[in-house]
């Protein structure tokens, strides 16, 4: 499998994290796991994804709306494998989408039936890898909101983002001088999760990644350097997410061919 990632626009990149495509002939199931982020998917091959076992082929020349994952998902190829793919920052829908993101969470659906505007698929699969960045561009450029002054919910969101999610978010609120409700409402709208939700998402995804990396390091190490209490607490936050323990996510990360949409 062909994996690749395209930076999108200047002015896109506090948005937009980048463009992806995967690529390939059929291989079995591998696991995406949540990564505190928002895709839009064009499927031009046949594909199929699987939530709590429940598999839902994507139609072929369809685009979707793939919103915040709470738990992983089992994918498959049942023919050749053509995706490609808008991966969002967080919040970074917000800015196109007029609807509440929460309503998209842990679920997949048609854009067309929550964008009506937005490129068909049809226009894009015909297209080179680079003319489908830049067709994207304008489109997003043309119907984004820009901002040019954050708001107070922006700065919560961002001082998360730089700690990874390792930050009492109750804290924040205060120090910022929002209230956790009203923290909470704008979470729901602008960025899917609530922001407790969306600080576990962001840790479980860095300690998934330094899982991967650092497969050397110890698992008590790594719940210290996590702020765990130990290395069981360690384990059910992780599980929590990954449906699976460290270990086990360890040992099935080669054999399985696991990986998130950010490091496919």
């Amino acid at each position: 499998m062909n994996y690749q990632e395209f930076l999108p626009h200047p002015a896109l990149r506090s948005m937009v994290e980048c463009y992806w495509c995967v690529q390939g002939n059929p291989r079995d199931f591998w696991t995406v796991f949540p990564d505190a982020c928002m895709d839009i998917l064009y499927n031009f091959g046949s594909f199929i994804e699987t939530r709590n076992d429940d598999g839902t082929e994507l139609s072929r020349n369809t685009a979707f709306v793939i919103g915040n994952m709470f738990t992983p998902i089992r994918s498959r190829s049942v023919g050749y494998t053509d995706l490609f793919g808008i991966r969002f920052r967080a919040a970074g829908m917000g800015r196109l989408l007029r609807v509440p993101l929460a309503e998209f969470n842990d679920v997949s659906l048609s854009l067309r039936d929550v964008y009506k505007i937005a490129p068909e698929a049809e226009q894009l699969q015909p297209l080179t890898m680079q003319e489908r960045v830049n067709l994207l561009d304008r489109w997003m450029l043309k119907h984004m909101t820009f901002s040019s002054k954050p708001e107070t919910w922006e700065f919560c969101l961002n001082a998360i983002v730089s700690r990874s999610g390792n930050i009492n978010v109750y804290d924040l609120s205060r120090e910022v001088g929002i209230s956790q409700k009203q923290m909470e409402r704008k979470f729901i709208e602008k960025v899917g999760p609530t922001p407790k939700q969306f600080a576990q998402l962001l840790k479980f995804r860095k300690l998934r990644e330094h899982l991967a990396t650092r497969q050397d390091d110890s698992l008590a190490n790594i719940a210290t350097d996590f702020d765990f209490t130990d290395h069981a607490h360690l384990t059910k936050f992780f599980k929590k997410f990954a449906l699976v323990t460290p270990s086990d996510f360890l040992s099935n990360l080669y054999k399985d061919s696991s990986a998130s949409a950010s490091n496919l």
